[in-house]
């Protein structure tokens, strides 16, 4: 008798579940965003038995690997790499150092919760980003196409083949932290064009700005990008969609890409960033 009041208190009416969360859309949003980000994370890590703690998937990784043990241990990398290009050594202010700095922030973050060496902190930093990556290509599609499309997109994205390699755990690499830049610019200037508010263009255009610096500094493949938003603004303009305060989007990402030459030597200086493609965005 017992037995069976127990069963009745326990049971539950899904079809009410159901009508909740439907109503509850935050929460609705929230718990897709944690089904994500776990997927995500689920299969980037499945390799890590056989990582052992020591092991990374390919060359270039044990470079920023060596790199983020400099940082670590002594506040930065040396302006002459000796293990590059013997016996000249190889200037590292020509190297795109962001995968470096974010695998040490990387190792700082979880020593507050655990004595983890570098190693692992290099292993595990390419899942980290790309969870945080996948948190701005949904919201960035949700502004866009709506809810379906951005649970969807994210869900297929998020195991699709091509790019699960270069983001998995021991993969030390350029692309994850770059994706996680481009897809917060993508967002931040979305948000900055749809709003009309100067003010508000200006708080969406200066994070966009800062995640330009960041994708810049992180791969080199970012040239794409901005051939995709200047194409985007020039087309907007001619077609008279552009409105007139969104000159202040525009300023903000030029003038972060003309900071990139101060803070990096891989695109030259101020005269040559006009012979790159990062170029393409100036006209607008």
């Amino acid at each position: 008798m017992v037995k069976e009041e127990n069963e009745e208190s326990f049971e539950v009416d899904f079809d009410e579940l159901f009508s909740k969360l439907k109503k509850n859309k935050t929460l609705l949003i929230i718990l897709g965003l944690v089904l994500i980000i776990s997927l995500t994370a689920y299969v980037r890590t499945r390799d890590l038995p056989n990582l052992n703690g020591e092991f990374l998937l390919a060359l270039d990784p044990h470079v920023f690997l060596r790199y983020a043990r400099d940082i670590v241990e002594w506040g930065g990398v040396p302006l002459n790499d000796t293990m590059r290009y013997y016996p000249s050594g190889f200037d590292t202010s020509r190297e795109l150092l962001m995968p470096s700095y974010a695998t040490a922030a990387v190792y700082y973050f979880l020593n507050f919760f655990a004595d983890v060496d570098i190693v692992n902190a290099a292993i595990i930093y390419p899942v980290i980003v790309t969870c945080i990556g996948m948190i701005f290509f949904f919201l960035f599609v949700r502004d866009i196409f709506g809810n379906t499309v951005a649970f969807s997109s994210s869900l297929l994205l998020a195991v699709v083949n091509g790019f699960l390699y270069r983001t998995s755990a021991g993969f030390t690499e350029k692309e994850s932290v770059a994706v996680m830049f481009l897809f917060a610019l993508i967002y931040f200037i979305i948000k900055a064009l749809k709003n009309d508010d100067w003010h508000k263009k200006l708080f969406y255009s200066i994070p966009a700005g800062l995640c330009v610096i960041g994708s810049v500094l992180s791969w080199g493949g970012v040239n794409f990008t901005f051939i995709a938003l200047g194409a985007l603004f020039l087309v907007s303009i001619f077609l008279g969609i552009s409105k007139r305060n969104d000159s202040i989007v525009f300023a903000v990402i030029v003038l972060s890409i003309i900071s990139v030459t101060f803070l990096v030597g891989r695109y030259g200086n101020f005269v040559d960033i006009f012979k790159s493609y990062m170029f393409i965005y100036f006209p607008v």
